[in-house]
């Protein structure tokens, strides 16, 4: 066998150096497309003009078979050289399910390209298919289907299924679905049944109910019923329950190889109709912020552990044991500092970082797909700045209202009004103080957001200039980077604001503390050092 392949493939060589088509056209059905193309393309048989000239001049269903059988990077090299004509019948000669299939791993400027130069019929079809996602039925289902009428008879079923396979290029999906005039799915019947059975019974007389799916559903569900009903295919309807596709049994062993990846698509910035840039800083935000609420929400409980912690450490007396006023309130300074850079630096390190990743994941995406070139590098830049606007705006203000739900959890504000006491300051005064806390907080949680999320655009940038890899330097690069970051701004706004007030004696509260033993000064200080 191998020896009659090797002597068919110099044949072809042979009558390609004679410019007969004819005679490699009828050779080329004996070859499958693989070995063509390790013959020609591996062994560097071809040159460029070549594969043009082969791919133009072949019949087109084997020119299809071989464009699907060559590499991604192949293709698009196709792509670009090749004449619109040809392109448009070569993808004209693949099914829905192959076109997209195809097109699904090119860059979004591309798979538009060729969408574009298809059938009006067949590029709706195909720009439908990429609504869905990935996880979704109805991304993965095949529109080129046999549905037959439950009013034939098994001889009309069949000249009828000849005659749609033939002309219309559909295929036998498994089952073959029965619909009633409507195109409403009301069954199904097995091909051997329409093969053994006689040509004046009726359809509708072997007629097996089946359950179905909707496009949107996930493969959880289809899975169900290839199992309950023992079937090879499953039938897709839109909620009219008229028929619209069928999902394959190994098209859901391929989507479960795949699930992982499309579950983090979030954003699906890819294909769906749509490239990086189409859509909209808004699109962007809204797409980030849910899990970085969620994220910042969890992130209070570890603050509230650091916290409980602080209790015990006052308990057990670790704040000190001397008779002095002055090293009682410094030994709290800086124990309450050391709570306080822990939980600070916890929370707003993790939301700095969790939207930098954001950021850097879409960015590395959108540069790997062809959806951000190099002569867009300062635009996408730009648009990211936006979004961690928007992002920090929102975190900074649940950030705020976060810090006081915090300090009730821990009974902060119930002791507002003993720290009155001892501090000799009214309780509106302790509440001022406690806002500018919370202040400061929410400040550091805005810049850091903005500066995350643009160290997150930035180093997948830095990394494709320097031949890099993204993945890689971006992770640890931005851990770092922002973690100097957040300790040097909160502690910068704290020292602004608390230095020079304490210079100028704000916090003064000798007076206060002759009235008072120092054992019961363990408040003392706490409001405006207190973790946040």
């Amino acid at each position: 066998m191998e020896n009659k392949n090797l002597l068919i493939l110099k044949a072809i060589k042979k009558y390609y150096k004679e410019d007969d088509f004819k005679k490699i056209n009828q050779l080329v059905s004996d070859i499958h497309p693989n070995l063509f193309y390790d013959y020609f393309i591996k062994q560097g048989e071809w040159k460029e003009e070549d594969y043009i000239v082969f791919l133009e001049n072949l019949k087109i269903e084997y020119a299809a078979k071989l464009f699907a059988n060559f590499q991604t990077n192949y293709q698009l090299e196709l792509i670009s050289i090749l004449s619109d004509k040809t392109l448009k019948k070569i993808f004209s000669e693949f099914y829905i399910d192959e076109a997209v299939d195809l097109l699904e791993e090119y860059p979004y400027e591309k798979a538009r390209y060729i969408i574009n130069l298809l059938d009006e019929d067949q590029a709706k079809k195909i720009t439908d298919i990429f609504k869905y996602k990935k996880y979704q039925i109805g991304f993965h289902m095949v529109l080129d289907f046999v549905a037959i009428s439950d009013k034939l008879t098994i001889h009309e079923a069949k000249n009828d299924i000849k005659k749609k396979v033939n002309k219309k290029s559909l295929e036998i999906i498994g089952n073959i679905f029965v619909v009633d005039k409507e195109n409403k799915l009301i069954g199904y019947i097995t091909p051997d049944r329409i093969i053994v059975e006689e040509n004046d019974k009726k359809i509708i007389d072997f007629l097996m109910p089946i359950d179905f799916i909707h496009p949107t559903d996930k493969i959880s569900k289809a899975e169900k019923i290839l199992s309950k009903f023992d079937v090879p295919s499953v039938p897709v309807v839109d909620k009219d329950q008229k028929i619209v596709g069928v999902i394959e049994a190994e098209d859901i062993i391929e989507m479960y190889d795949e699930i992982d990846n499309a579950f983090f698509e979030a954003p699906k910035e890819k294909y769906a109709g749509k490239s990086y840039f189409d859509f909209s800083v808004i699109d962007l935000f809204k797409s980030r912020i849910v899990w970085l609420l969620i994220l910042l929400i969890v992130g209070v409980l570890s603050q509230i552990v650091i916290m409980e912690f602080q209790g015990v450490w006052e308990k057990n007396g670790i704040y000190g044991s001397s008779s002095e006023a002055a090293a009682v309130i410094v030994s709290q300074i800086i124990t309450l500092a050391l709570f306080t850079s822990l939980s600070v630096s916890s929370s707003i390190n993790d939301s700095a970082g969790n939207s930098g990743s954001q950021t850097s994941a879409t960015i590395i995406r959108a540069i790997a797909t062809g959806e951000i070139e190099q002569k867009d590098f300062g635009k996408a830049i730009w648009k990211e700045t936006k979004v961690a606007f928007y992002l920090g705006l929102v975190i900074s203000i649940v950030s705020f209202i976060r810090v006081f739900f915090v300090w009730w959890i821990v009974g902060s504000l119930r002791d507002i009004p003993e720290a009155a006491t001892e501090l000799g300051w009214s309780e509106g005064k302790v509440w001022l103080w406690y806002c500018i806390i919370a202040l400061i907080s929410s400040v550091t949680f805005f810049l850091a957001i903005l500066i995350g999320n643009l160290i997150g655009a930035v180093l997948p940038i830095i990394a494709y200039k320097f031949n890099s890899d993204g993945t890689i330097i971006a992770g640890p690069l931005q851990t770092t980077v922002v973690d100097l970051f957040v300790v040097t701004l909160y502690l910068g706004l704290t020292t602004a604001i608390f230095v020079p007030l304490s210079q100028n004696g704000y916090f003064d509260v000798t007076e206060t503390l002759q009235s008072y033993n120092f054992e019961a000064t363990s408040n003392l200080n706490q409001f405006f050092f207190y973790q946040i």
